[in-house]
C-alpha cells in the first residue's frame, strides 16, 4: 500500500493510498484523519467503489473521490462526529 502526503481542503485533512486487493487490482483508499483540525481517532477509511490494473489509476478515483466529498458536503455526514477526539 502507498500512502500520499496529507492533502488539506477546506476544513478536512485526509490522504490518498492504492491498494493490490485479493483478486490482483487496486483500489483507492481516502483516510480522513481530522477535521477542523481535530483528528479524529481512529482514522476513518473510506474506499472506493471501482478497482483497476494500474496503481495510479486507483489513486486518481480516490483523490476525485474525496474531492467531490467535500465539495457536495456529503463527506461530513458520513463522519462519525463522535469519533473526533478534542
Amino acid at each position: 500500500m502507498d500512502v500520499i502526503n496529507k492533502h488539506n481542503m477546506g476544513d478536512y485533512e485526509y490522504q490518498i493510498c492504492a491498494y493490490l486487493n485479493s483478486s490482483g487490482a487496486y483500489q483507492g483508499m481516502i483516510f480522513v484523519t481530522a477535521y477542523a483540525g481535530k483528528p479524529y481517532t481512529p482514522i476513518v477509511e473510506i474506499r472506493t467503489p471501482t478497482c483497476f490494473q494500474a496503481q495510479r489509476a486507483a489513486r486518481i478515483e480516490a483523490e476525485a473521490l474525496a474531492v467531490e466529498l467535500i465539495y457536495t458536503g456529503t463527506l461530513f455526514r458520513l463522519l462519525p462526529t463522535c469519533k473526533v477526539s478534542s
